[in-house]
């Protein structure tokens, strides 16, 4: 194919099948993001980072510098430097930010784990492949980590957020250092930004989730994921806990930036758009679980939105119905769903005139193909085909997993991500659906996405999955599992005739309907698909 441009957004191009994102250039000290941080909160000390919604306490710069160079000092006495990995198990809280900045400053891994993922066995594999050396972590959580600390020459030690007897307190390390300690700190050199910066937990959504080396190339780029513009010295809330890479770059992202951020536990959405309106939010960061229950508010009207310029959501796939209503309740916003991966980072984001329900272009620096998943032939615009990403020096190193880091990148340096998505005209990408969700009915293959799409456009549904039910002789039937909206009545033969009325013979919901009080979700937000599958087919 000849290379050309994207008319609509001529900074794409275009060649052989393959779209690549804006090339940008970085200064080859960039990579020090730890330093970067540092000067940020150093240059406007008065300036406010942090709002906590359900106290109103406010965090400056200056006292957020104040306590991350304390928790930086400790590190070092305590002998941890580069190779060396703390995790971080913190809520959604002032504190949880402040280990992560330290981390960063002295060059060591920073690990972010889920606060609750209480599970022993969970605990016993992070500790056996992550051998962290401090575990900073919550009143809750600390007792069930002690359980699982190793040998006495190999001890971990547990800092705890808040005040449990037998433990040390965050607090109480932060006053073992001096001020003048404090004023002649200095941040450590980066050699290399091939080196770990993190070590981030997927999802999941492929499999038992992984452990990633996230390195301070994806994180030099991705620290710019929200526009700078939308930033600078506006307000901006999240209500995920900082366990996830998105929302560790939205953090660093907002203080290099200049930006406060409003820490907020989620509740329920009514909850969450009264804190907007009270703090006059001018941008939010969303997971897609967040997104679902705003778009389907009872009375937006309720709410005074007209202070936020940008939303930016993510986590997994946004249906189209979901961002039609998104649009209606906010008309004057910039929406942008994202789309990519904890192994790759940032791959697309929608533009502001971009095309619903796109998740968007190519992000800078970021090859994106699209390819025929059973003899890899590159797929033609409005054909999908499996999402296949590439960027620059691109290297995925699972921690302590050879065999899965060899198995990720093709020859020419591909990442095949296992979704399906195809590309209009202009470069924008749709995603489809997981192709591990794809329910295989007879010969026939059946996004689980399009069914739910019809699904949710029923009245009385809230939340809808579909997953593949077992069957002898079809191979496998399509099964909804629903949540429907209060005080109104649906029943199952009502959602199978729905279905039948609006989509091919194939697509019927042979597998039946079953409706639930909740939706079960992974710690990442998404669906927990795997439960509703165990679910339909332990029946």
């Amino acid at each position: 194919m000849m290379k050309s441009a994207s008319k609509k957004y001529p900074q794409l191009s275009f060649e052989d099948g393959v779209w690549k994102g804006p090339n940008k250039i970085y200064r080859d000290d960039d990579f020090q993001v730890g330093k970067r941080l540092l000067q940020s909160l150093k240059a406007t000390p008065s300036f406010v980072g942090q709002i906590d919604s359900s106290t109103g306490k406010l965090d400056t710069f200056g006292e957020m510098m104040e306590r991350s160079i304390r928790c930086a000092l400790w590190l070092k006495k305590k002998g941890i430097g580069r190779g060396d990995v703390i995790s971080i198990a913190g809520d959604n809280h002032e504190n949880t930010v402040i280990p992560i900045l330290a981390g960063l400053y002295i060059g060591c891994t920073v690990n972010t784990y889920p606060h609750d993922w209480v599970d022993d066995e969970l605990i016993s594999d992070f500790v056996e492949t992550l051998e962290p050396k401090v575990v900073f972590a919550e009143v809750g959580l600390a007792p069930r980590m002690l359980k699982h600390n190793r040998s006495d020459d190999e001890k971990f030690e547990i800092i705890v957020f808040g005040n449990l007897p037998g433990f040390v307190s965050f607090e109480e390390i932060l006053n073992e250092q001096s001020a003048t300690e404090v004023a002649t700190f200095e941040c450590e050199d980066i050699p290399s930004e091939g080196n770990t910066a993190f070590l981030f937990f997927t999802s999941g959504s492929s499999g038992q989730p992984k452990v990633f080396q996230y390195s301070y190339k994806l994180l030099k780029r991705d620290v710019h994921w929200l526009p700078e513009e939308e930033l600078h010295e506006r307000i901006g809330i999240w209500c995920t806990e900082p366990a996830w890479t998105v929302v560790v770059i939205c953090a660093l992202g907002a203080i290099m930036n200049r930006s406060t951020y409003v820490i907020h536990k989620y509740i329920n959405a009514a909850n969450m758009c009264r804190v907007v309106q009270k703090y006059k939010i001018n941008w939010m960061m969303l997971g897609s679980e967040h997104v679902n229950m705003i778009s389907r508010l009872s009375h937006p009207e309720d709410f005074d939105f007209s202070e936020i310029n940008f939303i930016r959501y993510c986590g997994s796939y946004i249906r189209p119905e979901i961002e039609k209503n998104l649009h209606a309740i906010f008309p004057r916003t910039w929406l942008s769903q994202s789309y990519g991966l904890t192994e790759v980072g940032v791959v697309t984001y929608a533009m502001r005139d971009h095309k619903c329900p796109s998740c968007g272009i190519p992000a800078e620096n970021t090859e994106v193909k699209l390819i025929n998943s059973k003899d890899e032939t590159i797929m033609s615009p409005n054909q999908s085909g499996e999402l296949c990403a590439r960027t620059p020096g691109l290297s995925i190193v699972y921690h302590k997993n050879t065999a899965a880091s060899e198995r990720t990148l093709d020859s020419e340096g591909w990442y095949r991500t296992g979704d399906l998505a195809y590309y209009n005209e202009d470069g924008e990408f749709f995603f489809v659906d997981r192709m591990k969700e794809m329910i295989r009915y007879l010969v026939a293959d059946i996004p689980a996405g399009v069914v739910e799409d019809c699904i949710l456009k029923h009245p009385g549904v809230l939340e809808v999955a579909v997953v593949a039910k077992l069957h002898d002789e079809d191979i496998e039937h399509p099964m909804a599992f629903i949540v429907k909206k209060p005080h109104v009545r649906v029943t199952e033969e009502e959602i199978e005739s729905w279905v039948e009325k609006h989509l091919p013979d194939r697509m019927r919901l042979r597998g039946g309907v079953k409706f639930l009080e909740d939706m079960p979700y992974n710690n990442s937000g998404k669906i927990a698909k795997g439960i509703l599958r165990h679910w339909c087919n332990a029946e």
